[in-house]
């Protein structure tokens, strides 16, 4: 597949999701929005991977991200009862900003001593 068409058809898979939450969110339900926010765009994405290698540390990765995701979903969930809306949004997107970016930098250095 041509490689800019490859691009647009994530972009606009990324997009239409978005939109959906939203709709969903405001015409049908929470139940219907949470559905569409937990798609599996990341096992979606496999396909666009060429190699097995590619694809297994992807899902690796996958996991780990999505675990934390699942987490600090987690505590936003609990600590919206506890704290104002904006502070409990805005300290778990810091959280995962800061916990995804160590573990890239991490991963980085790791690869420049063993290399």
């Amino acid at each position: 597949m041509n490689q800019l068409i490859e691009y647009i058809a994530l972009f606009l898979v990324g997009g239409f999701t978005l939109v959906g939450i939203k709709y969903a969110s405001e015409y049908v339900s929470p139940i219907m929005a949470g559905i569409i926010g937990a798609l599996p765009i990341g096992l979606f994405s496999t396909y666009f991977l060429i190699t097995h290698a590619k694809t297994s540390g992807y899902l690796k990765n996958y996991i780990k991200q999505t675990t934390l995701t699942l987490g600090l979903a987690s505590l936003y969930f609990y600590g919206i009862e506890t704290f104002d809306h904006i502070t409990i949004y805005a300290l778990t997107i810091m959280l995962w900003v800061v916990f995804s970016f160590t573990r890239l930098f991490k991963d980085s250095i790791t690869k420049q001593f063993i290399n």
